[in-house]
C-alpha cells in the first residue's frame, strides 16, 4: 500500500541522513522530537477546543496536532544549534550505528505523530490504502488485515503513553485520558455515509442526564431486553444510558451536515469507565450496544446498533441517549462523542438509578426501517393557505405542498454551479434555461436533496405588487424580518431553497441546508415580475403539522399534516 512505501523511504531517508550527522546530533534530535510530541499532544485538546475547531472544523484535530508538533520542533531545533553549535564526534563505528538507531527512532516517532495526526481528516475509512478497523455486517468493530508494515503509529502512542506515566508523568496519563489514541481516529472514521462530519464542536453536544442501573432489569420490555443480548442477563453487568443533546447552534460550523443534520453512527461515540485493580487504575472504552431517541411526540424510541447501517441523528435539539452495558465494578468517567470529552463526574451531571425512569428513557423498539433512515412511504399531501394578515412584503403563498420536486425538471449540463446526487440537487446557486426536448435520467434533475428521515415542504408564492411607492417602501421594510414556518409547538423552520420560475420557463435555483435563509430580503422577490413564481423549500421533522407562514409582521395560516 502507499502509506507503507512512504513510511518505509521517509525512516530509510531519517537514519541515513543522522547516521551521516553523528551520534550526538542524533540523540539532540530524538530528545527534542520527544519534547516537542509530548507538548503537542499536551496542548492538543486545549488548542483545538478553544480556537481551532472553531474556524477549522473538518481539519482542528489534524491541525492542532501536526502544526503544534512541526512548530516546536523546529523552534527547539534552531535554539539547540545556537546552543550547541559545535558537532561532538565519537568513533566512526559509534557515530555511524548510534546516529542511524537516534535517526531511526526520531523518524518513527515523527511518522507516528503524523499519522495520527492525519488521520483524523475527514477522509474514508481507508487513509492511503491504510485501515486498521472495519466494521462487520452486525455492527461490531474488529481489526483488518490492511495493517502497517511497520506499526508506527501504535508505537509512538505507546512510548509517550509510558512518558506520560512516567518522566513527563501528570496526574491524567495519555493512556487515560486519550485511551487507544492510535486507532481513534480510523475508529470515528468508520460512518455510514463518508460525507458526514466526524468531529463535534464544543456547545453543540451537552450532556443531559446519565441513568445507571444493575441488570438484569425484569421491567424492561422483551423486544428491548432481547436486543440488548446475553450480557444483559449477567448480574456482574449494569445498564448505563447517557443522555446528549445536539443542537445546532453555529450554523455551517462543524458539527452536522450539510443538509442540516448530524449523523452518529455507533463508532464515534465511545464510554470510558475507571476502576483500581491489582493497585493500578484501568480505563476501558465501550461502544454503545443502542439508541433511545427522544421524540416530539410519544415514546422514545430504542434502536439497537446491530448491523453496520445503522446510525443515530439530529435535526434541531433532538435528545438522544446512549446505551451501554458495562461491568458493575467499573465507574463511568466521560464519553466521548466524535474526540469531543463530556465528563459524567462533577456536580453539574445529573444521575438517576430509579428503576422506573430507566425503562421510560430506553423506550420501545423501533422498525428496521425507521432505524436506517429510510423514507416513510406515504403519498405527497397538499394544505391549505388563508388570506394575508399584516403588511405587504411583495410576495404572499398561495400554495404549501409536500414535495421536495421542483417546478420543472432541468438539465444537468445547462447548471455547472449546482452539486447534484443522482436526480437530486444538493446545494449550489445558478440560472437555468428553459429545457429544449427530452432529458436522459442521466444528465436530468427533478427535486431538492432530502434525507429520508425528514420531510420537505414546498410553499410557492406569487408576486403582491403594492399599489404606491409608500406602499413599495412599507414592503421592503417588512422583508427585512425573518421568514419562516411554524408548526402546532411553535417551533420555526426556515427555507433552505429556493426556486424562482420565470415567464418564459427559465429558472432561478439556489440551495444550501447548511446555510438556511433568516430574512426575506434575501429572497429575490423585488426582481419577480408579474408572472413569476416563487418557491421556498423547508426541511423539516417528520410526524408534526404546519400551521403558519411567516414573513417578519405578516402571517398567513396553513394546515399541512407532515407524515
Amino acid at each position: 500500500m502507499l502509506l507503507n512505501i512512504i513510511i518505509i523511504v521517509f525512516l530509510l531517508g531519517m537514519t541515513g541522513w543522522w547516521a551521516k550527522q553523528g551520534f550526538f546530533s542524533g540523540f539532540l534530535h530524538l530528545c527534542l522530537t520527544i519534547v516537542a510530541g509530548a507538548i503537542a499532544l499536551s496542548f492538543w485538546e486545549p488548542l483545538v477546543l478553544s480556537f481551532i475547531i472553531y474556524r477549522f472544523p473538518a481539519a482542528a484535530w489534524t491541525i492542532g496536532l501536526i502544526g503544534p508538533f512541526i512548530l516546536i520542533l523546529f523552534v527547539l531545533r534552531v535554539a539547540m544549534d545556537k546552543l550547541v553549535p559545535m558537532n561532538m564526534h565519537f568513533v566512526p563505528i559509534i557515530d555511524n550505528v548510534g546516529g542511524a538507531a537516534c535517526g531511526l527512532i526520531s523518524g518513527v516517532l515523527t511518522a507516528g505523530l503524523v499519522i495520527v495526526g492525519l488521520g483524523f481528516l475527514p477522509l474514508g475509512p481507508s487513509f492511503a490504502g491504510y485501515q486498521p478497523l472495519v466494521v462487520t455486517a452486525d455492527g461490531r468493530v474488529q481489526p483488518s488485515d490492511s495493517g502497517l508494515w511497520l506499526p508506527v503509529d501504535t508505537f509512538t502512542v505507546g512510548i509517550f503513553e509510558k512518558l506520560s506515566a512516567g518522566p513527563f508523568g501528570t496526574s491524567t496519563p495519555l493512556a487515560e485520558y486519550r485511551p487507544e489514541l492510535a486507532m481513534k481516529a480510523a475508529l470515528v472514521r468508520l460512518r455510514y455515509d463518508e460525507n458526514a462530519s466526524i468531529v463535534a464542536v464544543p456547545g453543540d453536544v451537552e450532556l443531559s442526564k446519565v441513568y445507571e442501573h444493575q441488570a438484569p432489569i425484569p421491567e424492561l420490555p422483551l423486544l428491548v431486553a432481547d436486543a440488548l443480548g446475553e450480557d444483559f442477563k449477567r448480574a456482574d453487568r449494569k445498564v448505563v444510558i447517557v443522555d446528549t443533546v445536539w443542537e445546532n447552534k453555529l450554523g455551517r460550523v462543524g458539527t452536522y451536515d450539510a443538509d442540516a443534520t448530524a449523523r452518529i453512527p455507533a463508532t464515534q461515540v465511545r464510554l470510558v469507565t475507571r476502576k483500581r485493580s491489582g493497585g493500578r487504575t484501568v480505563i476501558t472504552e465501550y461502544p454503545p450496544v443502542a439508541e433511545a431517541k427522544g421524540t416530539r411526540e410519544g415514546p422514545r424510541i430504542f434502536r439497537p446498533f446491530d448491523n453496520d447501517r445503522v446510525f443515530a441523528f439530529s435535526t434541531s435539539r433532538d435528545e438522544i441517549g446512549w446505551v451501554f452495558l458495562v461491568p458493575a465494578d467499573e465507574e463511568p468517567q466521560y464519553i466521548m462523542v466524535r474526540n469531543l470529552r463530556l465528563s459524567l463526574q462533577g456536580n453539574q451531571v445529573i444521575w438517576d438509578r430509579d428503576t422506573e425512569n430507566l425503562v421510560a428513557v430506553v423506550g420501545s423498539v423501533e422498525s428496521e426501517a425507521a432505524a436506517t433512515g429510510a423514507a416513510a412511504s406515504s403519498p405527497p399531501a397538499t394544505g391549505t393557505v388563508d388570506d394575508r394578515d399584516g403588511p405587504r412584503t411583495g410576495s404572499v403563498a398561495r400554495e404549501i405542498v409536500l414535495t421536495d420536486a421542483l417546478p420543472a425538471h432541468i438539465s444537468k449540463n445547462n447548471a455547472q454551479g449546482l452539486q447534484y446526487q443522482n436526480d437530486a440537487i444538493m446545494s449550489g446557486s445558478d440560472t437555468v434555461k428553459k429545457g429544449v426536448g427530452s432529458l436522459s435520467s442521466r444528465t436530468r434533475a427533478t427535486k431538492i436533496f432530502k434525507p429520508g428521515h425528514k420531510g420537505m415542504v414546498r410553499l410557492e408564492l406569487t408576486r403582491d405588487k403594492a399599489q404606491s411607492l409608500l406602499g413599495a417602501a412599507r414592503a421592503s421594510a417588512a422583508r427585512l424580518g425573518g421568514v419562516w414556518l411554524e408548526d402546532t409547538r411553535g417551533d420555526r423552520w426556515e427555507p433552505t431553497a429556493y426556486v424562482v420560475l420565470k415567464g418564459n420557463g427559465d429558472q432561478e435555483i439556489s440551495v444550501d441546508a447548511a446555510a438556511p435563509i433568516r430574512s426575506a430580503s434575501q429572497l429575490p422577490i423585488s426582481s419577480m415580475t408579474g408572472n413569476d413564481k416563487l418557491y421556498l423549500y423547508f426541511l423539516v421533522d417528520r410526524g408534526l403539522t404546519i400551521t403558519s407562514y411567516h414573513v417578519g409582521k405578516t402571517t398567513q395560516a396553513v394546515d399541512l399534516r407532515v407524515p
